[in-house]
């Protein structure tokens, strides 16, 4: 909880933060989870997402 109220901080203040990564066709988030749920909090429906494929071998 703390991580994610530094974050709801940090979005308040207007600090660019890093996009979510998901992976995959399914979208599973495998990063930005405190990231998430202070977005979720402050009701922001949409954020900058990175999506990993992992057939790409990358």
């Amino acid at each position: 909880m703390r991580r994610r109220d530094g974050f709801v901080e940090r979005i308040r203040s207007g600090v660019h933060l890093p996009p979510l990564i998901v992976l995959g066709r399914e979208l599973k988030l495998v990063d930005g989870y405190a990231r998430y749920r202070a977005l979720r909090l402050l009701g922001i429906g949409s954020a900058q997402v990175l999506r990993q494929d992992p057939r790409s071998g990358a």
